[in-house]
Protein backbone atom coordinates (compact mmCIF):
# COMPACT_ATOMS: atom_id res chain seq x y z
CA UNK A 1 0.00 0.00 0.00
CA UNK A 2 1.16 3.69 -0.58
CA UNK A 3 0.29 6.62 0.62
CA UNK A 4 0.69 9.97 -0.59
CA UNK A 5 3.31 12.25 1.36
CA UNK A 6 0.86 14.88 2.43
CA UNK A 7 -1.66 11.89 4.31
CA UNK A 8 1.37 9.96 5.84
CA UNK A 9 2.66 13.16 6.96
CA UNK A 10 -0.86 14.19 8.51
CA UNK A 11 -1.21 10.47 10.03
CA UNK A 12 2.14 10.95 11.30
CA UNK A 13 1.39 14.43 12.72
CA UNK A 14 -1.70 12.67 14.43
CA UNK A 15 0.14 9.79 15.98
CA UNK A 16 2.47 12.07 17.31
CA UNK A 17 0.04 14.29 19.15
CA UNK A 18 -1.68 11.31 20.63
CA UNK A 19 1.40 9.96 22.07
CA UNK A 20 2.71 12.89 23.50
CA UNK A 21 -0.94 13.66 24.77
CA UNK A 22 -0.93 10.00 26.57
CA UNK A 23 2.53 10.88 28.02
CA UNK A 24 1.62 14.13 29.11
CA UNK A 25 4.17 16.31 27.10
CA UNK A 26 3.58 19.38 26.09
CA UNK A 27 3.43 19.95 22.11
CA UNK A 28 7.07 21.71 22.11
CA UNK A 29 8.23 18.32 23.94
CA UNK A 30 6.70 16.35 21.46
CA UNK A 31 8.95 14.09 19.11
CA UNK A 32 9.03 15.66 15.92
CA UNK A 33 8.64 13.29 12.53
CA UNK A 34 11.44 13.48 9.88
CA UNK A 35 10.58 16.03 6.95
CA UNK A 36 9.47 13.84 3.62
CA UNK A 37 11.60 14.63 1.42
CA UNK A 38 10.07 12.42 -1.77
CA UNK A 39 7.54 15.39 -1.86
CA UNK A 40 7.57 16.26 -5.36
CA UNK A 41 9.71 19.66 -6.15
CA UNK A 42 7.25 22.04 -7.19
CA UNK A 43 5.93 21.70 -3.51
CA UNK A 44 8.79 23.52 -2.26
CA UNK A 45 7.48 26.37 -3.77
CA UNK A 46 4.24 26.45 -1.60
CA UNK A 47 3.83 27.39 1.91
CA UNK A 48 3.00 24.59 3.86
CA UNK A 49 -0.77 25.05 5.14
CA UNK A 50 -0.99 23.92 8.91
CA UNK A 51 -4.23 22.19 9.79
CA UNK A 52 -5.26 21.53 13.36
CA UNK A 53 -5.16 17.82 14.99
CA UNK A 54 -8.38 17.44 16.85
CA UNK A 55 -7.85 14.44 19.01
CA UNK A 56 -10.90 13.20 20.78
CA UNK A 57 -9.58 11.15 24.06
CA UNK A 58 -12.80 10.75 25.36
CA UNK A 59 -15.11 12.17 27.73
CA UNK A 60 -13.93 13.06 30.83
CA UNK A 61 -14.14 12.20 34.32
CA UNK A 62 -16.37 14.27 35.88
CA UNK A 63 -16.66 12.60 39.12
CA UNK A 64 -13.22 12.28 39.96
CA UNK A 65 -12.69 15.96 38.29
CA UNK A 66 -15.15 17.30 41.10
CA UNK A 67 -13.58 15.11 43.94
CA UNK A 68 -10.51 15.93 43.54
CA UNK A 69 -11.16 19.93 42.90
CA UNK A 70 -8.52 22.36 44.54
CA UNK A 71 -6.52 18.91 45.52
CA UNK A 72 -2.87 18.15 44.48
CA UNK A 73 -2.55 16.04 41.75
CA UNK A 74 -1.21 12.16 42.60
CA UNK A 75 -3.17 12.07 45.77
CA UNK A 76 -6.13 10.14 46.90
CA UNK A 77 -9.82 12.08 45.70
CA UNK A 78 -10.95 12.70 49.03
CA UNK A 79 -14.25 10.55 49.74
CA UNK A 80 -14.58 8.80 46.83
CA UNK A 81 -13.14 5.04 46.52
CA UNK A 82 -12.78 3.05 42.85
CA UNK A 83 -14.61 -0.33 42.91
CA UNK A 84 -15.19 -3.32 41.49
CA UNK A 85 -18.16 -5.74 41.57
CA UNK A 86 -18.93 -9.07 41.27
CA UNK A 87 -20.13 -9.35 37.41
CA UNK A 88 -23.56 -9.50 36.90
CA UNK A 89 -24.32 -8.00 40.33
CA UNK A 90 -27.81 -5.66 39.95
CA UNK A 91 -27.64 -2.23 40.60
CA UNK A 92 -29.57 -2.79 44.21
CA UNK A 93 -26.96 -4.74 45.38
CA UNK A 94 -24.13 -2.40 44.32
CA UNK A 95 -26.09 0.48 45.98
CA UNK A 96 -26.66 -1.70 49.16
CA UNK A 97 -22.84 -2.16 49.81
CA UNK A 98 -22.55 1.34 49.42
CA UNK A 99 -24.81 2.50 51.75
CA UNK A 100 -23.65 -0.36 54.03
CA UNK A 101 -20.58 1.73 54.85
CA UNK A 102 -22.21 5.14 54.46
CA UNK A 103 -21.68 6.17 50.86
CA UNK A 104 -23.46 6.35 47.48
CA UNK A 105 -22.96 5.04 44.07
CA UNK A 106 -21.44 7.97 42.08
CA UNK A 107 -21.05 6.46 38.65
CA UNK A 108 -18.54 4.31 36.69
CA UNK A 109 -15.31 5.11 35.04
CA UNK A 110 -13.55 4.40 32.10
CA UNK A 111 -11.90 1.58 34.20
CA UNK A 112 -14.53 -0.90 34.75
CA UNK A 113 -14.76 0.27 38.28
CA UNK A 114 -17.63 1.84 39.74
CA UNK A 115 -17.09 4.66 42.50
CA UNK A 116 -18.25 5.25 45.85
CA UNK A 117 -18.51 8.51 47.24
CA UNK A 118 -18.24 8.44 50.86
CA UNK A 119 -19.46 11.44 53.55
CA UNK A 120 -17.13 13.82 55.07
CA UNK A 121 -17.55 12.00 58.78
CA UNK A 122 -17.50 8.23 57.44
CA UNK A 123 -13.70 7.92 58.44
CA UNK A 124 -10.46 7.30 56.89
CA UNK A 125 -10.64 5.92 53.84
CA UNK A 126 -8.25 2.62 54.49
CA UNK A 127 -10.71 1.58 56.98
CA UNK A 128 -13.98 1.88 54.87
CA UNK A 129 -12.27 0.32 51.89
CA UNK A 130 -11.23 -2.56 54.79
CA UNK A 131 -15.41 -2.30 55.38
CA UNK A 132 -16.76 -2.20 52.06
CA UNK A 133 -14.58 -5.28 50.57
CA UNK A 134 -16.08 -7.39 53.38
CA UNK A 135 -19.40 -7.38 50.89
CA UNK A 136 -19.99 -10.15 48.73
CA UNK A 137 -20.76 -8.38 45.96
CA UNK A 138 -17.45 -6.35 45.84
CA UNK A 139 -14.06 -7.79 44.69
CA UNK A 140 -11.92 -4.97 44.80
CA UNK A 141 -11.66 -1.68 46.55
CA UNK A 142 -9.09 1.02 46.06
CA UNK A 143 -8.43 4.57 46.76
CA UNK A 144 -9.29 6.66 43.40
CA UNK A 145 -6.29 9.08 42.38
CA UNK A 146 -6.31 12.35 41.19
CA UNK A 147 -5.14 13.09 37.97
CA UNK A 148 -1.55 15.27 37.64
CA UNK A 149 -2.19 18.35 36.67
CA UNK A 150 -2.34 19.30 33.19
CA UNK A 151 0.95 21.16 31.63
CA UNK A 152 0.85 24.05 30.51
CA UNK A 153 1.58 25.31 27.07
CA UNK A 154 5.84 26.49 26.60
CA UNK A 155 6.26 29.19 24.42
CA UNK A 156 9.07 31.96 23.75
CA UNK A 157 9.95 33.70 26.72
CA UNK A 158 8.61 30.72 29.30
CA UNK A 159 10.21 28.21 31.28
CA UNK A 160 8.31 24.93 30.86
CA UNK A 161 5.27 24.61 33.53
CA UNK A 162 5.59 28.07 33.63
CA UNK A 163 2.28 30.00 32.13
CA UNK A 164 2.66 32.06 29.21
CA UNK A 165 1.16 35.18 31.19
CA UNK A 166 3.42 35.13 33.88
CA UNK A 167 6.64 35.25 32.13
CA UNK A 168 9.05 38.48 33.03
CA UNK A 169 8.08 41.49 30.77
CA UNK A 170 11.36 42.20 28.84
CA UNK A 171 13.17 44.98 30.41
CA UNK A 172 12.30 48.90 29.50
CA UNK A 173 14.52 50.57 26.76
CA UNK A 174 16.11 53.76 28.05
CA UNK A 175 15.59 56.72 25.87
CA UNK A 176 18.56 58.03 24.26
Amino acid sequence: MTCRPSTLARATAIATALLASRLGLAAAQAPVPARDTAARADSAARAPVASPVVVDLGPSDTVLARACSGEPGGGEAPGLLAVIFRAGTPDRERAAAAKSVGGTLAGPNGYGEEYVRLPDGAGPLPAVADRLIRQAAVTSVSPAPCPPPVPTPVGPGTAPGTPADSAPAAPARASP
